[in-house]
């Protein structure tokens, strides 16, 4: 189950950068990448605890 909790909190975290990078489009790009790389580190993470 606990994957599907990080799905879920990647989703959130994508759509905060989002709601983010509309008050400043310029670093939206930036922000967007961060939270990718963070979130798949995070996935990475909890499926190798899961296994």
């Amino acid at each position: 189950m606990g994957g599907t909790r990080s799905t879920l909190g990647a989703r959130g975290r994508v759509s905060a950068a989002r709601r983010l990078g509309r008050h400043s489009i310029r670093q939206m790009p930036a922000m967007l990448k961060l939270t990718l790389v963070i979130c798949t580190k995070v996935d990475r993470v909890a499926v190798a605890n899961e296994y």
